[in-house]
């Protein structure tokens, strides 16, 4: 069917779809992908890739033979010719002049490879494409130093963390609104509160966070109940509550 009556004021679906302004296609309501304006930036990765590769390939060590060198064979003809394997991948034959071929040198082809350029291409279109992403012009990283910490991503990494809290309030309205569906199909009533945290500690360093949070504690800039909500997630009603039977239990000195 074309439509279908739902008798029902909440939507039973959700769209989701990246926060990105779809600037290739107008008046629609579906979205682009995260890399929909990196496409260049992919095909320069790649070109710099097999070009990378490339300069191994054709820049394997090579050794000229002089044809007075090699074997030579009588071929049907009559016609000799010098016989070296095709598929050799070092030494080749080459015609030479008299004296060449008087003196019989084996010359060494040596080819310089430009792998220092090629990395330095490859990182740079690396962060092109990083920063095209919305991951920020440093999220990959091709000298293998090894990972970063949590600490140096929400520092180094602000456009990244901006990006997760832009995508977030996408992904918080979906939910909400998926919520509420399967609660009116449940038939239980749709007044209760939605609250959606999302799990950030991949970005976050939490103990960094915590540490900080306990300073602000002992400085009186935040409450203990605060605290509990923070770090173990509690509603601030049941906080203040064992707070407050804590406090009820301690001994009079």
């Amino acid at each position: 069917a074309e439509s279908y009556e739902t008798h029902s004021a909440v939507p039973r679906f959700q769209i989701i779809r990246p926060n990105i302004t779809n600037n290739h296609v107008e008046n629609t309501a579906l979205g682009i992908s995260v890399f929909a304006n990196a496409l260049n930036e992919l095909k320069g990765v790649d070109c710099i890739y097999d070009s990378y590769i490339n300069e191994f390939v054709l820049g394997k060590k090579r050794i000229i033979v002089p044809t007075s060198m090699t074997q030579i064979a009588m071929e049907n003809g009559g016609e000799k010719k010098p016989v070296f394997d095709s598929n050799d991948v070092v030494f080749y034959a080459l015609p030479a002049s008299f004296e060449e071929e008087k003196q019989g040198k084996l010359q060494e082809i040596d080819m310089t490879l430009r792998s220092n350029e090629h990395k330095e291409a490859l990182q740079f279109n690396l962060g092109l494409l990083s920063d095209k992403c919305g991951l920020g012009n440093d999220r990959y990283s091709f000298d293998g130093d090894g990972a970063k910490t949590a600490t140096e991503v929400i520092s180094e990494k602000s456009d990244l963390f901006r990006n997760l809290k832009k995508h977030e309030i996408v992904v918080k309205s979906v939910l909400i609104g998926m919520v509420k569906a399967i609660l009116e199909i449940m038939n239980i009533k749709n007044d209760v509160e939605i609250s959606i945290e999302f799990d950030d500690s991949i970005i976050e360093d939490h103990n960094a966070e915590f540490a900080r949070r306990m300073q602000m504690l002992s400085a009186g800039a935040i409450l203990p109940w605060e605290m509990r909500t923070y770090e173990l997630g509690e509603a601030e009603e049941t906080a203040k509550n064992i707070l407050a039977s804590s406090e009820e239990d301690i001994p009079e000195v």
